[in-house]
């Protein structure tokens, strides 16, 4: 998630959700890995989010 999707071979726009568990706050920059989530998804698609801290 750290690079853009094209990059990586994935299709942008293309899921209506996406979901991540405690994966995304071991990323270097938490702004660009949300942006590039973002990417991924379809207009008005979701991105559920769950980080579990203390």
């Amino acid at each position: 998630m750290e690079k853009d999707a094209r990059r990586w071979g994935g299709a942008g726009g293309r899921f209506d959700l996406a979901l991540a568990t405690n994966v995304l706050h071991a990323t270097r920059s938490i702004p660009r890995t949300l942006r590039n989530a973002k990417a991924l998804l379809k207009e008005n698609g979701w991105l559920v989010l769950n980080e579990v801290t203390r």
